[in-house]
């Protein structure tokens, strides 16, 4: 089993691409309504199961167009594949936390302490 740098490699710049695009479209809208990372995974998931049917229809082709498909058609190959897209999953979904968790703590009001009676004076935390 070969590691797939490449695929990896490709699959982080998209991972990448994804969160600037949608932090951009957030900064622009100024709120967080699109989380990039969970989109990433999102779509991260649907290829990995496109892929997987896809290996089973040429892995069931007859044997004169198999042998040019035979590479892709092997469950290992498939699993070289599987770890190329699992990696950055992984990386994506503890973006999305962190997105979500940065989020919720910016809908938070400032703990406000009053400092003096006489003045009104009021000090944020």
């Amino acid at each position: 089993m070969n590691f797939p740098w490449f695929q990896l490699f490709l699959n982080f710049m998209l991972l990448g691409a994804a969160v600037f695009i949608c932090n951009t479209i957030n900064a622009s809208l100024r709120e967080a309504r699109w989380n990039g990372a969970l989109i990433f995974v999102g779509f991260c998931l649907l290829a990995m199961v496109l892929d997987f049917v896809l290996m089973h229809v040429f892995a069931s082709a007859t044997s004169a167009e198999r042998t040019s498909y035979a590479n892709l058609a092997s469950m290992s190959a498939w699993a070289e594949r599987v770890v190329a897209y699992v990696i950055p999953c992984a990386v994506g979904i503890v973006l999305a936390v962190r997105f979500r968790q940065r989020w919720r703590s910016r809908g938070r009001q400032p703990v406000i302490i009053k400092t003096s009676e006489y003045s009104q004076s009021e000090l944020s935390v």
